[in-house]
Parts: structure tokens; C-alpha cells; sequence
């Protein structure tokens, strides 16, 4: 080096052996180093200790993918590492997000993780999310990839959520980042509370004091669309979607190009008063409130009651009865209450089966993938269930959605021309592949993330083959397919 010192660049093993065994000499090459420090000198440097490494002792894959980090951090692109490394892009990509993880190296050292896997559990691991890293190295290779959709999806709604939240935060409003049970004791929901001439606390009342209530974001499942150049709302309904991945497409006549068009989520805002800022409110829960039809039955039998026996004023008996009905009343808000809200949380928690439902469709997509991707004859029981498929159900590949689906299995961009281009030279097992995809995909566009929610024989055929040639079923298709109890799925 230009101070003089001298520096290891190829000799690792051979001083580390050397201070191992108490020497103080090696024999070695010394040279002048070219460039010292420049980013380029070290690009080059690290390239050629991992090729002289591949080709003698090699470097552990955790060591490897350090030494790719290096060189893309030094501003060695993609392309130049793979080439002097000869190795695949898309490789080089993986071993960047482990090559920055001291844990995922460690994985892969170990064997608990493949590579792929690995990246994944490094994203998290980079920027502190212990709590995913935590819960991946715990999680079973098989259901590794449905658990990682499953907390990518979680972490994605909750920034979508705080987006949302803004403007409220911005008005003077406290944001829960999770819905309220009907039951919290701390909040009061804004649906039951009532100003003092007994009516409904109104939008422009919570706005006027934002500093008092607390706002939770839901997202809607409806989306709304609008024209993308004057944001105006449109009708999805006038919208050719099946334009969206053809730019150049002329839409069906009368109709909207999709390009033309954008969507955005819709969100609801649900209020909530803390129930220490009720008097100060000037607000109060209407407690004589109950369900319309509780009230009309127990009117009739009030009435039917005193039809039979006007009560005098020195009834003494005109109490009691006063008392069995107010008793009546308030057991029937009870059970309306009870009833409202073991309905919300039913609702509740079919939502988060449907979330689980979908990361396992993800998953699943994630496993067809790789299972189309291959050149060499399908799993040997897929020829039986394609043709099963064809002859029982004869329309099943009239779908647009399901061919645009299986192309993108098959990785194939742009029209139907193109999947057909990419057959034209194939081998014979590579044109099985892609039949097999397009019975796949057209199975694989109706098993939805809600299809845990019904007895769908076609979805059950469908997932057990899969089950049969290699995909591991996720809870929430066990459900699917009727081997398991949504209820007894934890959330």
C-alpha cells in the first residue's frame, strides 16, 4: 500500500494458518497495489478473491453474498457482477438483500433457509423489523412462503392505514390503529351517542371538536375509479379492463380504454369518544334505544295487556306491572346489543379469513410459478386431471382473465401471439407445460380469497391435486377443501 503496509489479497487460509500455528513468516507475492481505496480497485479486488474462491476452498454462501453487497455497493451494476462472477442476474439481486443481513447469512450458512427464502427474511432484518425475522426463522419451510405474503400483506395495510389516517391526524384527531369491540369500556362509539335534546351527534359536531374523539380508517373492498386526467368519477362498468395490459388496444365500442382510468381505495372513518370526555361533550348514550322490532313486539303485548285490564289509578297491582315491563325492555336491549355485536365480530373475523385467504392465493400463484417454469414434462398426475378438467367442464378455457392469468405463470408478456410465438419452436414437453398452465390458470381465477367460504367441489378438486404434486395447503384451504373448521383457525 502507498504507506507501506502490506495487505492480504489473496492468502486468507494461508495466514490464518500462519497465526494459528504461532508464525511469523509466509511465503508470499508482493506487489504494488494499483488504485488503492478507489471504488474501482475494491470491485476488482473482491471479484477476483470470490472467483479464486469458487475455484479452490469456496467462500460459504453467506460469505458470497457479502462479498455481492460489497461490489454493488462500491457502484458495480447488476449486469458487470454476474458476468465476472458468472452467475445469474437474478441471482446477484437475491444475494445483494442477504449480503446486507448478518442474520440471513447466518440461515444460509446453516441450511435452515434456501436463498430466495433468505432475501426475503432480509428485507425485514435490514431495516429492525424483529418481529418478522422472528416469526419467519420459526416458521416451517413449507408454509415459509404463505407466512411471508401473509406479514408483507399485514405491513402493507398498515402503511396504507396511516396514509389514510393523515389528514385526520392533521385536523386534531387521535388515530387508533386498530377497530374498537363494540364493548371497549375506555370509547364510546359515535353511532350511540346523542346531544342533549336526544338527537344523533352529527359529523359537523365531531369536526368541531376533533381534540376530543378518536378516528379508526377501515378499508372499503370497493375501489373507486376515476379519469385520470380530471379525477372525475367514472363507472367501471364503461371500462374495457381487458384493454389494461394492451396500451395499443382499440376498447369494445362505447366503452373506456383502461388507460384512461385510475383507482383508488375508499376508506370509511369510524369515530370514537373517550368515555372520560363524554360530559364534557355535552353528549350522553340514548339508553332507551332498541331494536325496532323489539319495540313494536313488546308494544302489542302492552297493548293486548291493558285491552284486557285497564288499570285503575289505585291499581296496586299498575307497579309490578310497570316494573316486569321496564325489565322486559331492558332485557330485550341486551339481547339486541348481545346480537349486534356478536354480528360485528362474525364480520370481523371473516375478514381475517380473508386475508388469510389472501396470502394463500399468493402463495399459491408463487408455487405455480416455479411449477410452470420448468422445460422438462409436467408431474405425471397432471394428465389425468387436465383431461378430467376439459371433459367435464367444456368452456373452461373461454376466460380471457384465466388466459391473461396463465401468461403471466408462464412469464409470457403481451397478447396471445406471443404465448403462441412461444411454443412455436418448443419441445413437446414444454407445449404439456403450457397446457397444463392454462387449466391451471383458469382453475387457479376462481379460487379466489374468499373460497374458504364456499363448498365449491370444483375449488376442492383443484386444490388437492395441487396438494398432490407438491403444495403444501395453508389453514384457510384446508377450510376450502373441508377438512377444517374456520372456526377453529387461529387469527
Amino acid at each position: 500500500m502507498p504507506d507501506g503496509t502490506i495487505e492480504v489479497r489473496d492468502g486468507q487460509l494461508r495466514t490464518l494458518i500462519a497465526l494459528e500455528l504461532g508464525l511469523t513468516r509466509v511465503p508470499v507475492w508482493i506487489t504494488t497495489a494499483a488504485d488503492p481505496g478507489t471504488a474501482e480497485a475494491e470491485i476488482t479486488r473482491i471479484s477476483d478473491q470470490i472467483t479464486v474462491n469458487d475455484r479452490r476452498i469456496p467462500l460459504t454462501d453467506g460469505d458470497r453474498a457479502a462479498g455481492i453487497a460489497q461490489m454493488l455497493d462500491f457502484g458495480a451494476s447488476v449486469t458487470r457482477v454476474a458476468r465476472e462472477l458468472q452467475t445469474d442476474r437474478e441471482e446477484v439481486k437475491l444475494a445483494e438483500k442477504v449480503g446486507h443481513s448478518p442474520t440471513a447469512r447466518q440461515i444460509v450458512d446453516e441450511g435452515q433457509l434456501d436463498f430466495e427464502q433468505a432475501a426475503i427474511l432480509a428485507d425485514y432484518d435490514v431495516v429492525g423489523d424483529t418481529d418478522a425475522v422472528q416469526h419467519l426463522l420459526n416458521t416451517p419451510p413449507s408454509m415459509f412462503t404463505f407466512e411471508a405474503r401473509r406479514i408483507a400483506n399485514q405491513r402493507e395495510e398498515r402503511r396504507k392505514l396511516l396514509q389514510a389516517s393523515l389528514p385526520y391526524a392533521a385536523a386534531g384527531f387521535t388515530i387508533l390503529t386498530h377497530d374498537l369491540d363494540y364493548a371497549d369500556p375506555k370509547f364510546l362509539s359515535a353511532t350511540r351517542l346523542y346531544t342533549a335534546d336526544d338527537q344523533p351527534v352529527s359529523l359537523a359536531q365531531i369536526q368541531a371538536e376533533p381534540q376530543r374523539w378518536a378516528v379508526y380508517c377501515d378499508l372499503l373492498e370497493d375501489v373507486a375509479t376515476l379519469d385520470r386526467e380530471t379525477g372525475e368519477p367514472v363507472d367501471p362498468d364503461t371500462v374495457d379492463w381487458a384493454t389494461a395490459r394492451y396500451p395499443d388496444a382499440t376498447p369494445t365500442q362505447g366503452m373506456r380504454h383502461a388507460r384512461e382510468v385510475e383507482q383508488h381505495d375508499l376508506w370509511d372513518a369510524y369515530y370514537y369518544l373517550p368515555t372520560d370526555q363524554l360530559d364534557a361533550a355535552g353528549l350522553h348514550e340514548l339508553t332507551d334505544t332498541i331494536e325496532p322490532d323489539t319495540v313494536t313486539d313488546l308494544s302489542d303485548r302492552h297493548e293486548a295487556d291493558s285491552s284486557d285490564t285497564a288499570p285503575a289509578e289505585d291499581d296496586p297491582d299498575a307497579a309490578a306491572r310497570a316494573e316486569a315491563l321496564a325489565q322486559q325492555r331492558a332485557e330485550a336491549r341486551a339481547r339486541a346489543e348481545e346480537e349486534r355485536r356478536q354480528r360485528e365480530l362474525a364480520e370481523q373475523r371473516a375478514t381475517e379469513l380473508d386475508k388469510l385467504g389472501k396470502a394463500a392465493m399468493e402463495a399459491r400463484r408463487d408455487f405455480l410459478q416455479k411449477l410452470l417454469s420448468r422445460n422438462n414434462d409436467p408431474p405425471q398426475q397432471a394428465s389425468s386431471f387436465v383431461v378430467t378438467s376439459v371433459i367435464t367442464e367444456p368452456g373452461l378455457l373461454d376466460s380471457h382473465d384465466a388466459t391473461v392469468l396463465a401468461m403471466d405463470l408462464l412469464g409470457v408478456k403481451g397478447w396471445r401471439s406471443e404465448l403462441l410465438s412461444s411454443i412455436e419452436n418448443a419441445r413437446p414437453p414444454r407445449c404439456r407445460v403450457v397446457l397444463l398452465a392454462l387449466v391451471l390458470a383458469a382453475c387457479e381465477q376462481r379460487t379466489g380469497k374468499k373460497a374458504w367460504r364456499y363448498d365449491d367441489p370444483r375449488v376442492q378438486r383443484y386444490l388437492r391435486f395441487l396438494a398432490e404434486i407438491g403444495h403444501t395447503l395453508t389453514p384457510i384451504e384446508q377450510v376450502a377443501v373441508g377438512d377444517r373448521d374456520p372456526d377453529c383457525i387461529e387469527i
